[in-house]
């Protein structure tokens, strides 16, 4: 396993916000940073011995700021999220961004098939993966009480399919 470069470690004061700025997951907290980074930069770069990078639910909110942290870093990322326009949009944003590459697929992470084809496009278009984040999530039980026994089992198994098995597939073929 390739190690990361030395790096040292420094407690950042949260990050300053307004209504138009999403934080990143990087913005607060304990953080490294690689001895050769510059030491006046505002934002800290994040050792990761790593560059290619997946990530489901990645065309807004949570999915989309780590996608443009990754990017920042020139990270080839692979991303899947269910609407096109916005991951497309997200797609040409993270390349502005710096983004060695950017691959996209259009699915839902609770259908077999579009996870099967995005790990197929992934696997081809960034070359392998070094980091998975599954954010797609979903399902959603309602009200057992209150769903007929079909919608109640389509409910329950769309949430353990999106929720539990995507990410265990994921992780097995990545």
């Amino acid at each position: 396993i390739p190690r990361a470069p030395a790096a040292t470690t420094r407690r950042l004061p949260p990050a300053r916000t307004s209504s138009t700025k999403m934080s990143t997951p990087t913005s607060r907290g304990i953080i490294s940073i690689p001895a050769a980074a510059k030491t006046d930069s505002r934002e800290p770069r994040v050792a990761m011995p790593t560059s290619r990078v997946w990530i489901t639910g990645a065309s807004e909110g949570i999915g989309r700021a780590v996608a443009e942290r990754f990017a920042r870093d020139g990270a080839a990322l692979a991303l899947c999220a269910r609407r096109p326009g916005p991951l497309r949009e997200t797609a040409e944003a993270l390349k502005a961004l710096g983004a060695a590459r950017v691959v996209t697929t259009t699915g839902d992470m609770g259908i077999r098939e579009h996870l099967e084809r995005f790990t197929r496009d992934a696997l081809e278009g960034v070359e392998g993966c070094d980091v998975l984040i599954h954010n797609a999530g979903g399902g959603g039980p309602g009200s057992i009480f209150e769903l007929d026994d079909e919608a109640f089992e389509d409910d329950w198994h769309y949430a353990f399919e999106v929720n539990l098995m995507a990410p265990a597939r994921l992780a097995r073929a990545a």
